[in-house]
Protein backbone atom coordinates (compact mmCIF):
# COMPACT_ATOMS: atom_id res chain seq x y z
CA UNK A 1 0.00 0.00 0.00
CA UNK A 2 0.99 3.59 -0.65
CA UNK A 3 1.82 6.06 2.38
CA UNK A 4 -1.14 7.77 1.78
CA UNK A 5 -3.26 4.86 2.31
CA UNK A 6 -1.33 3.71 4.92
CA UNK A 7 -1.77 7.12 6.81
CA UNK A 8 -5.38 6.86 6.18
CA UNK A 9 -5.80 3.73 7.27
CA UNK A 10 -4.28 4.30 10.69
CA UNK A 11 -6.65 7.37 11.29
CA UNK A 12 -9.64 5.09 10.40
CA UNK A 13 -8.43 2.98 13.77
CA UNK A 14 -7.38 5.73 15.78
CA UNK A 15 -11.42 7.13 15.12
CA UNK A 16 -13.05 3.81 16.19
CA UNK A 17 -10.73 3.41 19.49
CA UNK A 18 -12.26 6.87 19.97
CA UNK A 19 -15.38 5.44 19.28
CA UNK A 20 -14.96 2.90 21.38
CA UNK A 21 -13.85 4.54 24.37
CA UNK A 22 -16.86 7.00 23.72
CA UNK A 23 -19.16 3.80 24.28
CA UNK A 24 -17.07 2.80 27.24
CA UNK A 25 -17.94 5.77 29.30
CA UNK A 26 -21.19 5.87 28.46
CA UNK A 27 -21.76 2.31 29.46
CA UNK A 28 -20.05 3.28 32.50
CA UNK A 29 -22.17 5.99 33.23
CA UNK A 30 -25.46 4.71 32.18
CA UNK A 31 -26.01 2.33 35.10
CA UNK A 32 -27.53 -0.18 33.00
CA UNK A 33 -27.79 -3.68 34.36
CA UNK A 34 -28.18 -5.55 30.83
CA UNK A 35 -27.29 -4.49 27.14
CA UNK A 36 -29.55 -7.12 25.92
CA UNK A 37 -28.54 -10.60 27.21
CA UNK A 38 -25.39 -9.14 28.05
CA UNK A 39 -23.84 -7.67 31.21
CA UNK A 40 -22.77 -4.21 30.64
CA UNK A 41 -19.26 -5.17 32.07
CA UNK A 42 -18.72 -7.90 29.97
CA UNK A 43 -19.64 -5.04 27.15
CA UNK A 44 -16.59 -3.19 28.44
CA UNK A 45 -14.26 -5.12 28.78
CA UNK A 46 -15.01 -6.68 25.18
CA UNK A 47 -14.80 -2.89 23.87
CA UNK A 48 -11.50 -2.57 25.99
CA UNK A 49 -9.84 -5.48 24.69
CA UNK A 50 -10.60 -4.37 21.19
CA UNK A 51 -8.77 -1.33 21.71
CA UNK A 52 -5.67 -2.99 22.66
CA UNK A 53 -5.70 -4.75 19.16
CA UNK A 54 -6.35 -1.85 17.63
CA UNK A 55 -3.46 0.15 19.25
CA UNK A 56 -1.07 -2.43 18.44
CA UNK A 57 -2.29 -2.67 14.90
CA UNK A 58 -2.18 1.24 14.65
CA UNK A 59 1.25 1.42 15.75
CA UNK A 60 2.40 -1.34 13.23
CA UNK A 61 0.35 0.69 10.84
CA UNK A 62 2.23 4.23 11.96
CA UNK A 63 5.36 1.89 11.22
CA UNK A 64 4.35 1.20 7.89
CA UNK A 65 3.34 4.73 7.08
CA UNK A 66 6.29 5.77 8.52
CA UNK A 67 8.72 4.06 5.33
Amino acid sequence: MSHDTWVEFTACIEKQIEANERAIRQLSQSGATHIGSKDPQNVINGLKGNNAQLRALAERSRAKAAR
